[in-house]
């Protein structure tokens, strides 16, 4: 699988030090799902965490993705191969910036069938900071 990555913090005026990486495709374990990205979205974290220390390189950046369920853990109760999904990932593993990415079934949802991929990737991180402002707020 291809992945976008960087192999040590950057800022965008020292020029573009992304690259294009090559591994396999990861194999699901536990409650994991291997998703095919279709689609991502960038966010200000994304630029956050550009500039942190990367502890494995390379570091692939991404939260938002829209994809397709292409295998699932043992443990995977809620989806299935062939279920096209949505989520936030987590900055705690590999990002969305890749051909294929392994996410926690916890943090993952159907996709909405009534708006486009490019609209629904546009939604889990922005949504769930809109979600926590209200609660945090009121």
């Amino acid at each position: 699988m291809k992945m976008i990555g960087f192999e040590k913090p950057f800022k965008l005026e020292e020029g573009n030090l992304f690259k294009v990486y090559e591994q396999r495709r990861p194999t699901p374990e536990n409650d994991d799902i291997l998703v095919k990205v279709n689609s991502i979205s960038v966010n200000p974290v994304d630029t956050k965490q550009r500039q942190m220390e990367v502890t494995q390189a390379p570091r692939v950046l991404g939260f938002d993705a829209i994809g397709t369920v292409e295998a699932i853990g043992p443990d995977v109760t809620l989806f299935s191969p062939g279920d096209v999904v949505f989520y936030a990932g987590s900055p705690n593993r590999q990002g969305s910036n890749a051909t294929y990415q392994l996410v926690s079934e916890a943090i993952v949802a159907k996709a909405p069938h009534n708006i486009s991929a490019n609209e629904a990737v546009s939604l889990p991180l922005t949504g769930i900071t809109a979600y926590e402002t209200f609660l945090d707020t009121f």
